[in-house]
């Protein structure tokens, strides 16, 4: 008796596996807008903590004619952290705008040189991301300029 309880388990542990309903696929949603809580600071609906952490990633966004001219392919630039990672910039940008980012492009520019009197040095080094946004999605970083 045993041996036709144990198909039976296999047979019911089969059925169990195979899927009932199809499964959305999650890829399209995760470019979305979000819509965030109301108690939170902002109209973005972000926490305090979380704009803070994200302003130290990404410092500001560059006006620029070449940024002017990437905005309308969903492209935008942004002053970044040295130190930041591409994952740390995606998740920046989705704090501070609500949406995930398609691509990042990180650029290290070289640092120049300045002369104060007879006294040689550089500038900070700036670092760029080129930040590709969902199709059909623009960020408003460039009113009031």
């Amino acid at each position: 008796m045993s041996i036709f309880k144990k198909n039976n388990s296999k047979k019911k542990m089969a059925e169990a596996k195979k899927p009932d309903a199809v499964v959305p696929d999650i890829k399209d949603d995760k470019y979305k807008i979000h819509q965030k809580g109301e108690n939170k600071i902002g109209g973005l609906g972000m926490k305090a903590k979380e704009l803070r952490e994200a302003h130290k990633v990404i410092m500001y966004p560059i006006v620029s004619e070449k940024g002017a001219h990437l905005s309308a392919q969903s492209q935008f630039v942004f002053a970044v952290n040295s130190s930041a990672t591409k994952v740390k910039i995606r998740q920046a940008i989705f704090e501070m705008y609500g949406v995930y980012p398609r691509h990042i492009n990180i650029v290290n520019q070289h640092n120049k040189k300045v002369l104060r009197g007879r006294i040689k040095g550089l500038r900070r080094r700036p670092t760029k991301a080129y930040v590709t946004m969902p199709h059909g999605i623009t960020l408003n970083i460039y009113a009031g300029v």
